[in-house]
Order: C-alpha cells, then sequence, then structure tokens
C-alpha cells in the first residue's frame, strides 16, 4: 500500500495516507466482531499523538479515526467531506487486491485463509467469504477515485467468482 501511496503528487496529501496506511491495522486479531480491529487500530493513532492540541494534530487526528474506522465498511458515510481525499485512497488501497488478476486473487483469498484457519473451518470461511463478497457486489461502486476506477470490472468479476 505505501508504494502505491508513494504516487501521489500531493506531498500533504500522501503524508496522511501513509499515516493512514501505518494505523490502519495496526491492531489485527482475526475473529473480532465487525469493526473492533479498525475502532482499536484508530484508537491506538489518535493515543500516539498524546495530548498534542494544536490545530493542524487536532484536525489529523479526526482525519485518522474517521478514516481508519471507515476501512470497517470501506464506505465514506460518516467521514468529514475535509478527509474525504486521503480516505478515498485509503479505502482503494485497501481493496486493491480485487481488482488484480484472477491468479492473485486466489492467492490473496488462500493468504487470508491461512489467517482464519484457527478459527474457522474452510466451509466457514468460504461461505463467510461469499457473503462477504455479494456485499460488495451490490454497492454501485467499489472504487472511489482514479486510478482505482479502472479496477472496478476486474474486482466485480473476481468477487463474483467467490458467489459461485
Amino acid at each position: 500500500m505505501l508504494q502505491l501511496a508513494s504516487r501521489e503528487n500531493n506531498i500533504k496529501t500522501r503524508q496522511r495516507l501513509e499515516l493512514l496506511i501505518l494505523y490502519h491495522d495496526v491492531w489485527y486479531k482475526v475473529g473480532q466482531p465487525h469493526g473492533t480491529n479498525e475502532h482499536n487500530s484508530a484508537e491506538w493513532a489518535v493515543s500516539d499523538f498524546g495530548d498534542v492540541r494544536d490545530v493542524e494534530t487536532v484536525r489529523l487526528t479526526r482525519m485518522l479515526r474517521q478514516g481508519i474506522v471507515a476501512t470497517a465498511t470501506h464506505t465514506l458515510n460518516r467521514v468529514n467531506p475535509n478527509y474525504v481525499e486521503e480516505v478515498s485512497l485509503l479505502l482503494d488501497l485497501d481493496l486493491w487486491g480485487l481488482g488484480q488478476s484472477a491468479e492473485y486473487f486466489q492467492a490473496d483469498t488462500e493468504a487470508i485463509w491461512l489467517e482464519f484457519q484457527p478459527i474457522a473451518t474452510r466451509k466457514q470461511y468460504d461461505e463467510g467469504r461469499a457473503v462477504w463478497a455479494k456485499s460488495f457486489l451490490r454497492r454501485d461502486a467499489i472504487y472511489h477515485v482514479e486510478p482505482y476506477l479502472g479496477l472496478e470490472r476486474t474486482a466485480r468479476e473476481n468477487l463474483a467468482a467467490l458467489t459461485d
């Protein structure tokens, strides 16, 4: 994700995006209730800035909290319009793998399965992954901004393969 983020030309946007990327999965435990990992990661990010209360740091921590929490749903529904640019990029980067080749997507699916082996059977994992895939297929769009909009068709094909 950091390599892809390095393509961002606006330095301030790139720096904020890099912080979002570094913190968005800083807390990750398989099997947690939906949104728990994201909320814990967001709180960790905010706590790293301590008691600094200058205007820019307050804005940054708000952006981090909203952006990281948005990765639970991959939507911009509760994101302040001032942070949409960076958060949109984070969400698209987080889903970048969906729009890659079928082989890449399959390998990624298998890698994620390795994370779930301690808590789920293969059947449970596949069924859960199909439900997850259907939730994205029901959306009008998976990606939010260029250049990721070009991944939409391939992402939908990959996700549809999980629901067969």
